[in-house]
């Protein structure tokens, strides 16, 4: 067997951001992967399909418009973007 490399990418920023229709992701957003969608006790989150295209629809205008943030409450900052 060959040696090999894994790379494992995780950790960075936590945030939370609010979706039109007012439901709200905790998410982790490492710098160089997606973004995670969390549980309040931070184990990854999965999001059913329609879910999941709200969270990367809000994230990715979110991202476009500079990542500004707002408050920042027990190390999780609030996304602030116009949708």
């Amino acid at each position: 067997m060959e040696p090999g490399v894994i790379c494992v990418i995780g950790g960075g920023q936590v945030y939370r951001i609010e979706v039109p229709g007012g439901r709200s992701y905790l998410f982790e957003m490492p710098h160089l992967c997606f973004p995670t969608p969390l549980k309040a006790d931070y184990s990854e989150r999965k999001l059913k399909e329609r879910e999941e295209m709200r969270f990367l629809q809000a994230v990715s205008l979110w991202c476009q418009q500079g990542k500004r943030v707002g408050k920042t409450i027990r190390d999780v900052a609030l996304c602030v973007y116009e949708s």
